[in-house]
């Protein structure tokens, strides 16, 4: 059956990873300017890497889906996600935004002490302001940090299983910007 092209020149995870690489750097460029600014890119790349799970869980083959079954209850994306949120902090706090962005609250898995606050400071006389988020164990984390983290996971991932796409790797995309090697991302710690 025919299946007209959707999704722009978006055609792998590879794009969408450059996609967020991009919202990132916009994202840096909002840092310190309004509330708002900050808040419509924190979104936009919260969104793009949680939307990873489903371009990641497409571009898998059955020989790739079947690695990961030991690890999954199930094979579908659900699982997945749910796998990929146990192992990487950042991507859950994506998802959460997301969610919350979408349905104005968070219905799948709430967790009611996870709460985003705008934080405004002076830095060298100028005012500064970005957006933290705290979890269940009373910790703060900058979700700037945690998109850079979901990023560096996200290409971490892709890189070990080969599919970052074939455009990217031939434009140089993934080779080039913040995250370079084999490096496994860390979770989150308390320190």
């Amino acid at each position: 059956m025919y299946q007209p092209d959707q999704t722009f020149f978006l055609k792998s995870p590879g794009d969408l990873l450059e996609m967020l690489r991009w919202q990132l750097g916009q994202l840096k460029q909002t840092t310190g300017q309004t509330p708002r600014a900050s808040a419509y890119c924190m979104i936009q790349c919260a969104q793009t890497a949680w939307a990873l799970c489903d371009w990641v869980w497409a571009a898998m083959d059955d020989a790739q889906r079947l690695a990961l079954r030991p690890s999954l209850p199930s094979l579908n994306v659900s699982a997945f996600r749910d796998w990929l949120r146990e192992r990487s902090a950042a991507l859950n706090y994506c998802r959460y935004l997301t969610d919350a962005f979408k349905h104005k609250r968070v219905e799948r898995k709430p967790d009611p002490l996870i709460e985003s606050i705008d934080i405004g400071f002076e830095l060298d006389g100028q005012p500064f302001r970005f957006w933290v988020i705290t979890d269940s164990s009373n910790q703060i984390v900058r979700l700037d940090h945690a998109i850079e983290e979901a990023l560096q996971f996200w290409t971490y991932f892709l890189n070990v299983r080969s599919l970052d796409g074939p455009s990217n790797r031939a434009r140089g995309v993934l080779e080039s910007g913040p995250v370079t090697g084999e490096v496994a991302p860390k979770r989150h710690d308390a320190s």
